[in-house]
């Protein structure tokens, strides 16, 4: 079984990203500071989602633990997570 290494979350360019689904990772509630950095993600802003990142990594991880044998499976799981949040920001809803 080959080893793989835990890399860091870094944010994708949003403007390079082409299409658009998401896997429903973060909640929409109007005025909350999720819908605002949700916002700023849809208006370019790549700093939201890095705050994100900081916000509900952690969470997400712990989740994904339950669910998978070993933290390097879950850390790729919330990667891909993340991935599909900048994939399909324009669409969620």
């Amino acid at each position: 079984m080959q080893a793989h290494a835990i890399t860091p979350v870094h944010a994708p360019t949003i403007a390079t990203r082409a299409r658009l689904k998401l896997a429903p990772a973060i909640a929409k509630v109007p005025g909350t500071p999720d819908e605002l950095l949700l916002t700023r993600l849809r208006q370019g802003d790549e700093c939201a989602f890095n705050e994100l990142v900081n916000k509900h990594h952690g969470a997400l991880v712990r989740m994904a633990l339950r669910h998978v044998a070993g933290r390097e499976v879950a850390e790729e799981v919330v990667q891909d997570t993340w991935i599909a949040v900048i994939d399909g920001i324009r669409t969620f809803e």
